[in-house]
C-alpha cells in the first residue's frame, strides 16, 4: 500500500472514532440539569451581616430652640459625627483623603508622561531641522543637547512618580483602604 492511502485510512478511522465518542447535546443538557439540582445551598447576605463591615449613619436628632448651639460648635459636632460614621482605614484616613491623594499622584504621572511625549516630538522636529538646515546647525545642536538633557530628567522624574504611586497604592492596601477609594 502507498503511504497516502494509509494516511487517508487512518484519518477516516480517527474521524469515525471521534464522532462515535462525542456526546450529544441532549446528554450534555441532562448532565447540566443534574449538576444544578445538586447545588442547593445559596448564601444571601443580609443587612445585619453587612452592618458588621460598615457603620450606617444615624439620622440627626431634632433639636429644640432651647438646645441651640453656636454655629462653630454645631459645625465641629457635625464634623465629629461625619468622621465617626465614615469608614476609615487603620490610620484613620477616610475615602476623601485616599481619592484626593491617588488622584494627585496619578495626575503627576500623567503630566510627566505628557511632558515626555512633547519632548520626544520636539527632539524629532529639531533633528529634522538639523538635517535640513545647514546654516543654524550650531544653534540646533545646542537645542538638541538641551532637549536630550530635559528628556533624561523627565524620564527620571517619571520613574520616581510611578514608584511613588506604587508605594502609595501598597500603603493604602496595607492600611486597609477600601478598593473603591483608590480609583
Amino acid at each position: 500500500m502507498k503511504p497516502a492511502t494509509i494516511l487517508r485510512f487512518v484519518t477516516i478511522l480517527l474521524f469515525c472514532a471521534a464522532a462515535a465518542y462525542s456526546q450529544s447535546l441532549a446528554d450534555l443538557a441532562e448532565k447540566e440539569k443534574a449538576r444544578r439540582e445538586q447545588i442547593t445551598s445559596v448564601h444571601v447576605l443580609t443587612d445585619e451581616e453587612t452592618a458588621k463591615f460598615f457603620k450606617v449613619p444615624e439620622p440627626p436628632e431634632e433639636s429644640s430652640s432651647e438646645d441651640a448651639k453656636p454655629p462653630e460648635q454645631a459645625e465641629a459636632d457635625s464634623e465629629d459625627a461625619n468622621e465617626s460614621t465614615e469608614p476609615t482605614d487603620s490610620q484613620g484616613r477616610n475615602e476623601e483623603h485616599w481619592r484626593k491623594t491617588m488622584a494627585e499622584a496619578r495626575q503627576k504621572v500623567q503630566n510627566l508622561e505628557n511632558a515626555s511625549n512633547v519632548l520626544y516630538l520636539k527632539r524629532n522636529d529639531t533633528q529634522n531641522k538639523f538635517v535640513v538646515d545647514g546654516y543654524n546647525r550650531d544653534t540646533l545642536q545646542q537645542e538638541l543637547k538641551q532637549i536630550v538633557s530635559d528628556q533624561e530628567q523627565t524620564r527620571i522624574n517619571l520613574e520616581q512618580a510611578k514608584s511613588e504611586l506604587d508605594s502609595l497604592m501598597e500603603e493604602a492596601q496595607s492600611s486597609g483602604a477600601l478598593p473603591g477609594w483608590l480609583d
